[in-house]
């Protein structure tokens, strides 16, 4: 259900040109749900990041804007947010 409804205002906001923040609570559901959106959106030609404490790769491309969607935990969304930057700058939808 929830997942489902989640997914459903994920499309709506990427349709309309907005970035999408998911939020989980753990790194390894992080993982897990970032791997399966790109999987999901690539061949859309949204570009999904993940972003952990253990899991930097994508945090310049998120720092720079260049993601539609975000997956990290509640602290690394914090810590995103006060850096600052136009990374969290596109989201219209946190999930």
């Amino acid at each position: 259900g929830k997942t489902t409804v989640g997914n459903g205002a994920m499309i709506g906001a990427l349709a309309a040109g907005k970035g999408v923040l998911v939020l989980v609570s753990t790194r390894a559901l992080a993982r897990e749900r970032g791997v399966a959106l790109a999987h999901a959106l690539a061949p859309l030609g949204f570009r999904v990041g993940i972003s952990t404490r253990d899991d930097r790769a994508d945090d310049d491309a998120i720092r720079a804007g260049a993601l539609d969607v975000i997956v990290t935990v509640y602290e690394k969304a914090q810590s995103l947010a006060v850096a600052g930057g136009p990374g969290l700058g596109r989201v219209g939808l946190v999930v």
